[in-house]
């Protein structure tokens, strides 16, 4: 009798080199401009000087500081609404491959164009083409993972995914740290540091191979096979049942579903618009508002201006902590059951910090500290919750015949919403000053309600079972 087969040393290396490395990536790119400001500030002023021969007005300032920021969302947004085309062009491996080739590519433009010339254009345009792996990632990743790991330690190694977001979110502002590498002089040793994890990946992907599920839709059956005999370890009879597993979900649909198929299916409908509130919820915590603009934040909640980058590197640092834990609990209590529960400290959190920022002139003295231990505690939910969650969850929700074309979809949405939560966070401190947050703390309420209300539980179902639900 065939037992529960195991990954291999080899798969290890595999999943390692793949799901990790990108997500290092998004962490690292999100966070490590935000301890940059000041000197970005500086190199704006001084390149619209030489062009004007005037001082930058503060308004213009303020565009081309969320075009900066925002642009790699923008990007993210191209690439993950762009995934499930190419995926049906090439393989989830070649279409990685050239995600890291756009995200070396988007920082040799700001690093040695925008480092030469100190252009702002050259900022948005390199941010924007490494943004556009960053989304292509939340479509293909967690496919890869589904894919290439033994279905009992997919959660594990989804988590792992979320615990690199987290890590290059501590590096980022850790280096970026003014008297590190974020100031006028030596940026742009800062923004290579992100070409790093895509260079280690080209060279692994040598010898990293295709899917199994790739292989076997592409009639390649015998090269399947020995993939799985790199991958697992155990018998024969061990890799031949998880091939015939394989082979029974491909073969009930003879072909990856497309868009119409996808929305006039009731199964694959349904399937769909959850991934796609899954991605909406994830991102309408307001989470880019922390992660991008961190230090602005600490600013906001009246933390002395040297103080605040130290502050975003021990919330940081806590994330990463709280992603490990999160890795254990997501295994043990699934997707589903650590969403709901991290959604609800986020909504916690959420209330607090808005409470430290309308009622600071309660205790002055006070409330700065309460305001970061709430974004302590929401970036501790979020990585070692909700990130985490939602990764594991866009596996188990999705099959392998909609899972390309069904997280495009979804990463559509994210990228979309990413965007907004990415640019409106300095108009929001404008217009709305302490009650900034109340526009996430809404909405992370109103999907704690649809987690509660649809989304299915998922550990430890089978996709039949879970599939049941949707139809």
């Amino acid at each position: 009798m065939a037992s529960d087969p195991e990954n291999s040393w080899f798969a290890v290396f595999v999943l390692l080199a793949s799901t990790p490395l990108g997500f290092f990536t998004v962490g690292f790119h999100f966070t490590a401009m935000g301890p940059l400001i000041p000197a970005l500030q500086s190199m704006y002023n001084t390149t619209y000087v030489s062009r004007t021969g005037e001082a930058m007005p503060n308004e213009t300032w303020l565009m081309l500081l969320t075009l900066t920021m925002s642009f790699l969302i923008v990007g993210g947004f191209i690439g993950g609404t762009s995934s499930g085309l190419l995926l049906s062009l090439m393989s989830a491996k070649r279409l990685l491959q050239l995600c890291h080739v756009f995200n070396i590519i988007g920082i040799l433009i700001m690093s040695l164009v925008g480092g030469i010339t100190w252009s702002y254009e050259a900022m948005i345009i390199g941010r924007f083409l490494a943004g556009m792996p960053l989304g292509a990632y939340y479509a293909i990743l967690p496919s890869i993972t589904s894919e290439l790991s033994a279905r009992k330690s997919i959660p594990v190694w989804q988590s792992y995914g979320g615990i690199a977001v987290a890590l290059g979110c501590l590096l980022g502002p850790s280096f970026g740290h003014p008297k590190a590498l974020g100031n006028t002089e030596l940026w742009p040793f800062l923004i290579a540091i992100g070409a790093i994890p895509s260079i280690i990946y080209l060279v692994a992907s040598v010898w990293i191979p295709e899917s199994p599920f790739y292989l076997i839709r592409n009639s390649r059956p015998e090269e399947a096979m020995q993939a799985l005999k790199k991958m697992r370890s155990g018998s024969d009879g061990d890799r031949k049942a998880e091939m015939y597993a394989m082979e029974t979900e491909i073969n009930k649909c003879s072909k990856l579903v497309g868009t119409r198929e996808l929305f006039t299916t009731k199964q694959y409908r349904n399937q769909t618009l959850t991934v796609m509130a899954v991605y909406a919820g994830f991102m309408l915590t307001g989470v880019n508002n922390f992660v991008i603009y961190t230090d602005l934040v600490f600013l906001q909640a009246n933390i002395a201006p040297e103080n605040v980058t130290f502050c975003t590197i021990g919330v940081n640092a806590l994330q990463v902590i709280g992603g490990i834990i999160g890795s254990k609990l997501v295994d043990r209590f699934g997707g589903s059951k650590l969403n709901k529960g991290a959604n609800i400290v986020i909504i916690f959190t959420l209330a607090v910090f808005t409470f430290s920022q309308g009622g600071a002139h309660i205790a002055p003295t006070v409330m700065p500290y309460i305001a970061i231990i709430a974004v302590a505690i929401f970036m501790v939910a979020f990585f070692g919750g909700s990130n985490l969650a939602t990764l594991v969850l866009l596996g188990d929700l999705t099959i392998e015949p909609t899972r390309a074309t069904a997280l495009a979809y979804g990463s559509f949405v994210m990228w979309t919403l990413s965007w907004f939560v990415g640019f409106i966070p300095p108009y929001l401190q404008v217009a709305l000053g302490a009650y900034s947050m109340m526009i996430w703390l809404g909405s992370s309420i109103l999907f704690l309600i649809f987690q509660i209300v649809y989304l299915p539980e998922t550990k430890g179902k089978t996709p039949d079972e879970i599939q049941s639900h949707f139809k």
